[in-house]
C-alpha cells in the first residue's frame, strides 16, 4: 500500500524516481523476499521476522514529540503573562499560541492516550513539559483535591488550562479592540462624528470591519463581566471592559442612527444605558 494516502508530510518523493517503481508498489506480486534498497524505511529488529514499513502509526509520537516541545514553551511564556495580570494588546498571539499548545496536549490524549503515555519519559526530561503538566494537573488539585490519576482525569485537568488561556486571549482581544475604538474618538473621549460621517460617505472598508468587530467584541466584553472575568487590570477591577462597551456602544449607536437602522440603535442604546449605569455606581 503507498505511503502517500496515510502520511502526506513524510517526504516520499524517492518512491516516484523511476516510473516501474511506482507501478510496482500496487502490483499483486509477492516480492517480500527481494533486497531492500538504502531508501526503504523498515521496522523490526529480529532478523527472523520479516520486516514492514513505518506506517503514520510510528510516526506519530515523534511528531508529537517535537510539537509539544515547540509548543510548551509558548504555553510557558503564556504563564508568564498572566502571572502578571498582563492582558494588553501585545499579549493576545501569546495567548491564543499557548491555547493551541493546551490543545495539542488534549488532542493527544483524546486521539491515544497511549501515545501520550509513550511520551512521558520526554515530558519528564523537557523542563517546559514538564512544567505544562505541572501546572495543568495542579489546577485539578485545586478544583477537586486530588491530583488527576486517569487519562480521563488528566484530559480534563488539561481542559480546565485550556479555559484559562481562552479567557486571557479574549482580555487581550478586547484591550486590542479598545486600541481600535480609539481611531473614532476625539481627544475628550466623545466619538469623532465627523471622522464617522466621513467613512460612511466614502464607504470605508476598514471601518465597516472595525464596526463588525465591536458588535462582537461588545458581545464577548459583556460575557466575560457577567462571569465575573471581566478584570483586564486587577487594579481597576473591570473597569475597563465596562468603559470599552459604553463607548464602542456610543459609537455604534451613532452609526446606526445616522444610517436609519433604528432596532440597531435602540439595541445599542439598552446596553448603554445599562452599562453606563453599572458604571456610575461602581464609581
Amino acid at each position: 500500500m503507498s505511503d502517500k494516502d496515510k502520511d502526506k508530510d513524510l517526504d516520499i518523493d524517492w518512491i516516484f524516481d523511476e516510473d516501474d517503481d511506482f507501478e510496482s508498489i500496487f502490483s499483486d506480486d509477492d516480492k517480500s523476499d527481494e533486497i531492500l534498497s538504502e531508501n526503504d524505511i523498515w521496522i523490526g529488529e529480529d532478523a527472523s521476522q520479516k520486516p514492514r514499513r513505518r506506517n503514520l502509526s510510528d510516526f506519530e509520537p515523534d511528531m508529537d514529540a517535537l510539537l509539544l516541545t515547540a509548543q510548551s514553551s509558548m504555553i510557558i511564556e503564556g504563564m508568564k503573562y498572566y502571572s502578571q495580570g498582563d492582558f494588553s494588546s501585545k499579549t493576545h498571539l501569546i495567548y491564543c499560541e499557548a491555547r493551541k499548545g493546551i490543545e495539542l496536549y488534549i488532542k493527544i490524549l483524546e486521539r491515544n492516550p497511549s501515545n501520550y503515555r509513550r511520551l512521558k519519559e520526554l515530558i519528564n526530561n523537557d523542563i517546559d513539559c514538564l512544567e505544562v503538566e505541572k501546572i495543568a494537573f495542579d489546577l485539578y488539585k485545586r478544583i477537586y483535591g486530588a491530583s488527576p490519576e486517569t487519562d480521563r482525569e488528566r484530559l480534563e485537568a488539561f481542559e480546565k488550562f485550556k479555559v484559562l488561556f481562552q479567557n486571557s486571549e479574549n482580555k487581550a482581544l478586547i484591550s486590542s479592540s479598545m486600541k481600535r475604538l480609539k481611531k473614532y474618538l476625539l481627544l475628550s473621549g466623545e466619538v469623532d462624528t465627523k471622522k464617522i460621517d466621513s467613512c460612511i460617505k466614502k464607504m470605508d472598508i476598514d471601518f465597516k470591519k472595525d464596526l463588525s468587530d465591536m458588535h462582537q467584541h461588545t458581545k464577548l466584553a459583556i460575557e466575560l463581566l457577567e462571569k465575573g472575568k471581566g478584570n483586564i487590570s486587577s487594579s481597576l477591577k473591570g473597569r475597563e471592559m465596562n468603559l470599552y462597551i459604553i463607548k464602542a456602544t456610543e459609537l455604534l449607536i451613532y452609526y446606526h442612527k445616522k444610517v436609519g437602522n433604528i432596532d440597531h440603535e435602540n439595541y445599542y442604546n439598552r446596553i448603554h444605558d445599562l452599562y453606563k449605569k453599572y458604571f456610575v455606581i461602581r464609581e
